[in-house]
């Protein structure tokens, strides 16, 4: 692609907004969304981004931002009363953004050596509630 020609004909690249809307495909904004608020064509964005390889993979890179998104999109939708995304989606986008962020504790070693050390009661009472018996739970 002649990137010369591009910056010529470009609508995104004319615009005072520019540095706005690349920042907010990298955020993971939807396109049609950027469209509107800056009242440029989505394909003129899709035409820029391909000219510019790099917002691509910083895109790629902002995974926070899409699990940011995610998140705000399905609360938003959950409030609004629109389309309720799943629950699993949101965990995961939480649980992703938290990992990102170094929020998130792996609880996964913990459980398995608890379930290694605990007698077939106990292992009874995990199979039948899902979790471990706590000090006011009375196993038999």
């Amino acid at each position: 692609m002649d990137i010369e020609r591009h910056r010529r004909k470009c609508t995104v690249c004319a615009c005072e907004e520019k540095a706005e809307i690349e920042a907010a495909y990298v955020a993971y904004k939807p396109v049609d969304e950027i469209a509107r608020m800056f009242s440029v064509d989505r394909t003129a964005i899709y035409r820029h981004v391909a000219a510019y390889p790099v917002l691509k993979e910083k895109r790629f890179d902002n995974i926070l931002g899409a699990c940011d998104w995610i998140i705000g999109h399905g609360m938003r939708n959950l409030d609004n009363g629109g389309m309720e995304p799943t629950p699993a989606l949101l965990s995961a986008a939480m649980g992703l953004g938290a990992k990102i962020r170094g929020q998130l504790i792996d609880r996964t070693a913990d459980v398995t050596v608890q379930l290694e050390k605990a007698t077939e009661p106990e292992l009874a009472f995990f199979a039948k509630t899902g979790r471990l018996p706590g000090k006011d739970d009375k196993v038999q």
